[in-house]
């Protein structure tokens, strides 16, 4: 049968790349980590550019801090707003977003901003 996608490479068994039962490597996501390091070597293959290499390196470690930082929420409901840190209190989008921000907080969502001035000051006042 032929898969368009495939969990592992052409001649590289599940095994080769999945721990064993007795394996010190124990994790219950690693054919994910597997799918992962496969398509950085497809990355390889294809050579890649270093720009396009650097923006996936750099997406992939944020991503990672991310969500080192937010797995103490990880079960608080989340909204983010961005917007211009231009936009001045007697704007009519500043006043939006302050009560879009109360409201929000009140039915005990936890606001992410950019933590600029403007819009992003007005969602946490």
């Amino acid at each position: 049968m032929s898969r368009k996608y495939r969990k592992t490479r052409p001649g590289v068994s599940e095994s080769d790349v999945l721990p064993t039962e007795h394996s010190s490597e124990l994790y219950p996501h690693q054919s994910i980590v597997a799918s992962i390091k496969e398509t950085a070597d497809k990355l390889k293959q294809d050579q890649a550019t270093r720009g396009d290499l650097k923006i996936l390196d750099r997406a992939l470690k944020e991503l990672r801090y991310a969500f080192k930082v937010f797995t103490p929420y990880r079960k608080q409901r989340k909204v983010t707003v961005f917007g211009s840190a231009r936009t001045l209190p007697d704007d009519p989008a500043y006043q939006q977003a302050l009560q879009f921000g109360r409201r929000m907080a009140e039915e005990k969502w936890m606001i992410v901003t950019g933590a600029g001035p403007g819009i992003m000051e007005a969602a946490h006042v």
